[in-house]
């Protein structure tokens, strides 16, 4: 493999690791706004970028072993490493490739911690109020056929109106 399909490779994994920084982000605003209608959707999203990202990962393994090896790095080489080995321009461009690599995985490891975050708070916020609600299904006034437990109330129509 050359070093130009390697930044090939390169190239589109940093795209997939875009879309999954803007999908996080996205979902990020569906948490802080309240418009959480879509959030289950935002999600499969998510999932489906991260499982885009795994077959690109496994690409870039299999070319940077092939690249290690044709620069005698051996055969599992890190991305600096192979920077440093490669002659101009290749040396530059993907030392390129590795900055824009940790800052995209800096910024999805903060917009998916966040997301974390969001999701605990929303959860402890909505606890009682789910234990509220199963309380006071548990204390129905109705029995199991909808007729209502104790005395019934007895409704009187006045000049037409209850």
């Amino acid at each position: 493999m050359s070093l130009n399909d390697l930044s090939a490779l390169l190239w589109r994994e940093r795209e997939v690791l875009e879309l999954l920084l803007y999908k996080l982000q996205t979902q990020q605003l569906m948490l802080t706004t309240g418009r959480t209608e879509w959030l289950a959707v935002a999600a499969r999203e998510v999932d489906a970028v991260v499982e885009v990202l795994g077959q690109a990962e496994l690409r870039r393994a299999i070319a940077v072993e092939e690249v290690g090896q044709e620069l005698n790095l051996g055969s599992q080489p890190s991305l600096r490493h192979i920077a440093k080995a490669a002659p101009q321009p290749w040396s530059d461009i993907l030392s390129d490739h590795h900055k824009a690599f940790l800052d995209l995985a800096s910024r999805i490891e903060t917009a998916g911690g966040a997301n974390r975050d969001l999701v605990r708070s929303a959860q402890s916020a909505a606890l009682p109020l789910l234990q509220g609600l199963e309380d006071g299904i548990n204390n129905s006034t109705y029995e199991a056929r909808g007729r209502r437990d104790g005395p019934a109330r007895r409704h009187v129509l006045v000049d037409g109106e209850l």
